[in-house]
């Protein structure tokens, strides 16, 4: 049971660093971005995104997005990946937005060693 929590709840992170990543991208507010309409290209590049990253429920997505029923959800999302295979524009949005939150990994990893490192400092100090 814990590694289902721990699972899921390292999905959700994920997922909302993707949306963070997403959201600064397009330079927008999650508030203002929610309030757009359902089919806002923004939302279905992000909502591709985080299902194809992460194990986040579409209902995960759609609280954070706004993007109605499930069948809209789910029909956006596909249109969105068939964008991705044709449209040049998607896939450099796509993989900016990818890079931006690899990058947001790597920080939090070097936060990570560096606290780390402060905690074996503090043992040979003993």
């Amino acid at each position: 049971m814990y590694h289902v929590m721990a699972s899921r709840e390292y999905g959700e992170n994920r997922a909302a660093e993707l949306l963070a990543a997403g959201l600064r991208h397009f330079q927008v507010g999650q508030e203002e971005l929610k309030a757009a309409r359902k089919n806002d290209v923004r939302k279905s590049l992000l909502a591709e995104m985080i299902q194809a990253q992460t194990s986040v429920r579409l209902d995960w997505i759609n609280g954070q997005l706004g993007m109605g029923t499930r069948t809209g959800r789910c029909r956006l999302i596909a249109r969105e990946r068939e964008s991705l295979v044709n449209d040049r524009k998607s896939r450099v949005v796509h993989e900016k937005l990818h890079t931006m939150a690899i990058i947001n990994d790597l920080n939090h990893l070097a936060l990570g060693l560096e606290s780390f490192e402060h905690w074996g400092d503090r043992n040979a100090l003993e």
